[in-house]
């Protein structure tokens, strides 16, 4: 009794090392892609501007790397930031332009947030959605825009803005006194007459005193 009971508890021993010795399959859905289009624009300047991903998930997780953490664009250029993922879940980022040195640029402050959607399908395949948006704001963009101003421009449009009247725009120089020219032309010519009319009475006074 005492054999068989050896040989059944050896045989459990045996087949729990054999299940634990067995490897747990990985996940093996192939790798998606998402891309996210970064467009730079830069007012009366030569400048290259930099901007930089950031985000935990981008430090902490390995299932979804980004081509690069820093772009570097003049104006008028635009490029990507491709997103690989190879496992589901929700992915977040945030990318900012740093600011530059020139006293002259109003640089784009604004952070736009980053969501990388990566969903399985019943049969096993992956697919990624990307959305932007900016920092504070709910709706989507198109793409990652940053657009940099030159502060003389900004400031003579403000100028213009505050120079002109409610309602209307300024189309070139303009008299401060409204008054219509036809009724200050009337006065002279009134104030002529008057003059003459005196002087007229006053020879006729003159001649009737001499005769």
């Amino acid at each position: 009794m005492r054999k068989i009971r050896k040989y059944f508890l050896a045989s459990f021993i045996a087949c729990m090392l054999a299940a634990l010795s067995i490897p747990v399959a990985a996940y093996a859905a192939k790798p998606v892609t998402a891309k996210i289009p970064v467009a730079m624009k830069g007012e009366m300047t030569d400048e290259r501007f930099e901007c930089v991903l950031s985000g935990t998930d981008l430090q902490e997780n390995s299932h979804c790397k980004a081509s690069t953490e820093t772009v570097t664009l003049g104006d008028g250029e635009t490029s990507d930031i491709t997103f690989t993922v190879d496992y589901p879940g929700t992915y977040s980022f945030q990318i900012s332009q740093k600011k530059g040195t020139d006293i002259n640029t109003i640089y784009d402050e604004n952070v736009y947030q980053i969501k990388i959607f990566a969903v399985e399908s019943g049969s096993g395949v992956l697919s990624a959605q990307p959305i932007v948006f900016k920092e504070g704001d709910s709706d989507k963009e198109a793409s990652v825009s940053f657009s940099n101003l030159r502060k003389d421009t900004e400031e003579t449009q403000k100028d213009v803005m505050s120079d002109s009247p409610a309602g209307s725009t300024p189309n070139g120089p303009q008299t401060g006194d409204g008054t219509p020219l036809a009724m200050i032309i009337t006065l002279i010519i009134t104030g002529v007459v008057m003059v003459l009319a005196g002087i007229n009475t006053i020879r006729n006074k003159a001649g009737k005193e001499k005769s």
